[in-house]
């Protein structure tokens, strides 16, 4: 599967993102990139700086007139908006990514026990 994890803040707190643009290209939607994101963040309800994070990207030579706005999406609004695809490529997208959400909870060390002191 093409889609990366990345690290960002939403909401105050540090956690895996993906791009918007790698999963709508893996789930091969037609409709076009912004008009879809749009869409599905007003229909389902998802909140900036909650589910998602905007950032502009800093182009040398921007290809329109103004630069193109990124999305970083929280790895629960990814599955979701897998989900609701309702296709093969939604199930695979929303399976890999409870996959890494396991593998990244695994990976993270133990606290230790501090009700106990030795």
């Amino acid at each position: 599967m093409n889609i990366t994890l990345y690290r960002n803040t939403i909401n105050h707190e540090e956690q895996q993102t993906v791009n918007a643009r790698e999963l709508h290209a893996f789930l091969e939607n037609k409709d076009h990139f912004s008009t879809w994101i749009k869409d599905r963040i007003e229909q389902y309800g998802f909140i900036e700086n909650q589910d998602y994070m905007t950032f502009s990207e800093n182009s040398e030579k921007p290809q329109t007139g103004r630069p193109r706005v990124e999305y970083a999406l929280s790895l629960d609004m990814a599955k979701e908006l897998s989900m609701v695809e309702r296709t093969d490529k939604g199930k695979q997208a929303r399976a890999y990514f409870i996959e890494m959400e396991h593998k990244a909870k695994q990976a993270a060390p133990a606290l230790p026990d501090f009700t106990n002191p030795a």
